[in-house]
């Protein structure tokens, strides 16, 4: 038999009249019918919450970015800071060593104070 748009060419027998067979099949046709239906349903819910979280994330996205790059703009000055304070240390060498034992002195400082602060 050739399909129709997917519709079956199936007629009734002579009388008009659809045998049991035919009324069986017809019923269980409709069973899948809602069973697809029901699936379909699903799946388009399914897609409407993946596109609600892909523009949560879009938008996660798009903040990162503006957080990454006021950094880059921190750190890029505190990288001409340093260069200029390494350059003058240059000229003055006991005060690049002075400021080196004040970061070892603090970085020490704070490690006591966390330690301190586990322990209790």
């Amino acid at each position: 038999m050739a399909a129709n748009n997917g519709w079956s060419s199936r007629r009734p027998m002579k009388g008009g009249n659809f045998t049991e067979a035919d009324r069986m099949l017809e019923e269980e046709n409709d069973r899948q019918i809602a069973g697809l239906a029901g699936k379909v349903s699903q799946l388009k819910s399914l897609t409407v919450d993946i596109e609600g979280e892909a523009r949560n994330h879009n938008h996660y996205l798009d903040d990162m970015q503006g957080d990454f790059e006021g950094t880059t703009t921190l750190l890029g000055g505190s990288n001409k800071r340093l260069k200029s304070m390494v350059s003058s240390a240059s000229q003055n060498p006991r005060f690049m060593c002075y400021l080196i034992l004040f970061i070892v002195v603090i970085f020490f400082i704070a490690y006591y104070m966390v330690g301190r602060a586990i322990a209790t």
